[in-house]
C-alpha cells in the first residue's frame, strides 16, 4: 500500500525509512511513503527451478537464429514489448506446464523421449549433477526439463 504525499516530513522532499516501518521515496516526480517491506527469497524446488529456466532462456536468446527471433515479432507487437520479453514469456509459462522451451513461434513442443542415450547423475554436496551426452539436439529439440 503506497500513498501520494505533500511536504514529506515538514520539508519539500524525503527518502529513506523511518523506524524500520516506512519509506520515503520519489517515483517519476512524485513523492510516496509504503511500509517497509523486507524481501523474501523463497529457494523451493519451483522457484529455483523457474529461476534456473529464467537464466537458460535469457542467456540462450543470442544464439536463437535471426530467423526463429523473427517469429516472435508479431506476438511481441500484440502486447507492445519487445520480441525477446514475448520470448521468455511464452517459454516460460512452458516451463511451468512441464513443456520444453522453445526457439520459434508458435511453440512446437515435440518431445524426443529418446534424445538423450547416456544421462550420467554426479553426486555432489547437497546436489546432483546431470551429464547429458549424446543428445539428438535439433532445432525442435534445444532445451530438456528434468
Amino acid at each position: 500500500m503506497c500513498a501520494l504525499v505533500t511536504a514529506p516530513l515538514l520539508s519539500l522532499d524525503a527518502s529513506g525509512k523511518v523506524a524500520d516501518a516506512l519509506v520515503f521515496a520519489k517515483w517519476k516526480g512524485r513523492n510516496y511513503v509504503r511500509a517497509l517491506v523486507r524481501p523474501s527469497n523463497p529457494k523451493s524446488g519451483g522457484q529455483t527451478g523457474m529461476r534456473t529456466m529464467f537464466k537458460f532462456l535469457s542467456q540462450n536468446w543470442k544464439n536463437v537464429s535471426g530467423i526463429d527471433q523473427g517469429t516472435w515479432d508479431t506476438l511481441a507487437e500484440a502486447a507492445a514489448v519487445a520480441p525477446f520479453n514475448s520470448y521468455m514469456q511464452k517459454n516460460l509459462i512452458s516451463n511451468r506446464n512441464f513443456l520444453p522451451p522453445t526457439q520459434a513461434y508458435p511453440a512446437a513442443h515435440i518431445m524426443i523421449p529418446d534424445a538423450i542415450s547416456v544421462l550420467t547423475p554426479v553426486a555432489g554436496e547437497r546436489q546432483i549433477t546431470l551429464a547429458i551426452q549424446d543428445a539428438n539436439i535439433t532445432d525442435e529439440n534445444w532445451g530438456f526439463l528434468v
